[in-house]
């Protein structure tokens, strides 16, 4: 494969054409806390809200590496984008149609598999479009966008909640993919050079950190299947054995934050917040991450990066309990609300302490030679454990207790925090 520099990269239209995705991850961010919603609406429970949630993760990661193979086989980037864009817009057309929860497990499947279609080739178009020397510049203003349209949607489905039902809102989501895929249409444009993926995931892997400073969207490549049959192999030619110990204390951490968060949205239902408000709260989070990313990427060049996860975990860990205790409280609505908008947005904050210093970990334990598949790897291993997280968040909640469901993913990110101590680099 050809090396890449600055003057091969096709930049016609600068970074406008990012823009397009702003619209389609309104619509996602909106779906965040609007799907468990629409489950119990339907009668569904928590442990429904689970089964519906893991549909999507299953379906999105084999579907994601299908979907880059065929981009690199064609050649082709932008018709992949306008394609998932689209399909996004008809899957939530057929949300409002649901009248059973059976419907949306199946639903969200379809979503998982097509809108997956744009992620992985979004990535390789930052890679082939910009030029290397501010590459960093333009993933983070990729994020940026993606992160913006994030907040977008939940103040949407806010106001939209307030007055209307939560079925139609499907209809604004579906409309803001078709808004996403015009702009596609018209700013997108397929670059001059087409990279395959493992030749552009070596290349811009050490930019990935950069990423998470802009988060809830993450430019990661999903890997190909043969990277994933990599792992053992990758971990056992490690110089210590600390590769593999930071890949368990990931998938503990991710277990125990979408055993808290997928079944959160019903938690405050069940709590008689309304679904309006229920949005505020998570908007309260996504808008504290969007503000300390860029601080903690500065802090995280001053202070070692496991006392920033420690400080965060240990924050985050007696949210977690606090959130699980306070709710069975006896208060009054307007004031549980009040409390949990701010443990929303202190949680929002130990998401960026946790994620940013954890992420630049990465490089100092892999080889330079080997560090893209060190994150491909990373990526099947947080795609493991949200399937595994939701599954037991829904069925403990609903089982057990929504309380001892927040109480036992406490539990795992002790574990988690105990195991990436053992990390050295």
């Amino acid at each position: 494969m050809m090396s890449l520099s600055a003057k091969s990269r096709s930049n016609t239209h600068g970074s406008s054409w990012l823009s397009a995705f702003i619209p389609v991850n309104a619509a996602l961010g909106a779906t965040q806390p609007l799907v468990p919603l629409y489950v119990a609406s339907l009668g569904g429970n928590v442990a429904y809200v689970g089964l519906v949630t893991s549909a999507y993760n299953i379906a999105s990661v084999p579907s994601s590496i299908f979907w880059g193979r065929l981009s690199d086989q064609l050649s082709r980037r932008k018709i992949f984008i306008i394609f998932g864009f689209i399909s996004a817009g008809l899957i939530f057309l057929m949300f409002t149609f649901a009248s059973q929860i059976i419907h949306l497990v199946f639903f969200n499947a379809f979503l998982g598999l097509f809108l997956t279609a744009y992620i992985p080739v979004a990535s390789m178009m930052i890679v082939e479009v910009f030029p290397k020397r501010n590459l960093n510049r333009y993933i983070g203003l990729y994020n940026q966008y993606a992160g913006f349209g994030w907040s977008l949607g939940i103040v949407a489905g806010t106001i939209w909640l307030s007055y209307y039902d939560i079925r139609m809102f499907f209809t604004v989501c579906s409309s803001l993919c078709f808004i996403g895929a015009l702009l596609g249409v018209w700013l997108i444009r397929d670059p001059e050079i087409v990279l395959e993926r493992r030749h552009a995931f070596d290349y811009s892997a050490p930019h990935a950190v950069e990423t998470v400073r802009y988060l809830p969207t993450v430019l990661f490549q999903i890997p190909r299947l043969f990277e994933l049959q990599r792992l053992r192999r990758l971990m056992l030619s490690s110089l210590t054995r600390s590769l593999p110990l930071y890949y368990i204390s990931m998938f503990c951490f991710f277990t125990g934050f979408n055993m808290f968060f997928v079944p959160l949205p019903i938690f405050y239902s069940s709590l008689g917040i309304p679904a309006n408000q229920i949005f505020l709260l998570f908007l309260a989070a996504s808008l504290t991450s969007t503000i300390f990313y860029p601080r903690v990427g500065r802090w995280s060049e001053r202070i070692r990066e496991r006392r920033l996860i420690n400080i965060g975990e240990t924050v985050r860990i007696s949210m977690f309990s606090f959130v699980g205790v306070f709710g069975t409280l006896v208060g009054t609505t307007f004031a549980k609300t009040g409390i949990f908008a701010v443990c929303m947005a202190v949680l929002g904050l130990t998401w960026a302490l946790f994620w940013v210093p954890s992420s630049s970990i990465l490089p100092k334990l892999s080889d330079p030679a080997k560090l893209g598949q060190a994150q491909g790897m990373l990526n099947a291993v947080i795609g493991v454990a949200v399937v595994v997280g939701s599954l037991i968040g829904g069925l403990a909640s609903y089982s057990l207790s929504y309380t001892v469901n927040f109480l036992l993913a406490t539990l795992i990110l002790i574990f988690g925090l105990g195991v990436l101590t053992r990390v050295q680099y």
